[in-house]
């Protein structure tokens, strides 16, 4: 169906250059992608846990993750999607093979781990060096100005619950700063998973993707 759409709208393009004389003519496209898991390949989604590389006391990124990814996977996929418990005996574990064949039980259906490193901090930078020497009668004004800063590493797997294969892994890293300096870490992971989501889904189910292309007609 999309390459049938492309078909159809590469003559419509061309037609649209030609009547606008010689000038290059600026047109966006989407651009299907290569699949490298199709959806239909995947009979049940199990939802293993996120290994974060340091435990927060104050925030559950694994948790967090795992609700996100359940709503976003559940309307893409005919087969459930659940969340399993599962017991990581370390963070090598997520290429034991053997583990997650044993974890899988024989059932047919395909796990999603990971790893994830969750990083928010508050930074200061100064940003008035003569309000810092002000003297008067005055309020003197704050010459630091705050911002809180967040950052999401993931190295995620689909792994094969029957033969503990790795059938597709893929790592994102992305970053953010806030001047809210009261921003909470379940907001800064949505976001940051907003970004993720679209460049893992881009490259796992080949989601089409926007193109811009010139149009030269002599």
């Amino acid at each position: 169906m999309r390459r049938n759409s492309l078909a159809l709208l590469i003559p419509a393009l061309l037609l649209l250059a030609a009547c606008t004389g010689n000038e290059p003519v600026k047109v966006s496209v989407e651009i299907p992608g290569t699949a490298a898991l199709a959806p239909d390949a995947i009979p049940a989604l199990l939802l293993a846990g996120f290994r974060p590389a340091k435990p927060a006391a104050d925030f559950d990124v694994s948790a967090a993750l795992v609700r996100y990814f359940r709503d976003e996977f559940k309307p893409r996929l005919k087969g459930p999607v659940d969340a399993v418990p599962v017991v990581w005996p370390g963070p090598e574990a997520l290429t034991d093979k053997a583990f997650w064949k044993k974890a899988g039980a024989g059932r047919p259906a395909i796990f999603l781990a990971g790893l994830a490193d969750f990083v928010q901090e508050t930074r200061k930078a100064l940003v008035d060096a003569e309000a810092r020497d002000f003297d008067g009668p005055f309020q003197p004004r704050d010459p630091w100005a705050q911002r809180k800063f967040f950052s999401l590493q993931l190295d995620l797997a689909f792994i094969d619950a029957r033969t503990g294969e790795i059938l597709f892994r893929r790592s994102f890293q992305e970053s953010l700063t806030s001047e809210n300096i009261k921003q909470t870490a379940d907001f800064a992971v949505f976001d940051l998973l907003g970004r993720i989501k679209i460049k893992l889904l881009r490259a796992l189910f080949g989601s089409e993707r926007p193109l811009d292309r010139y149009l030269l007609v002599k």
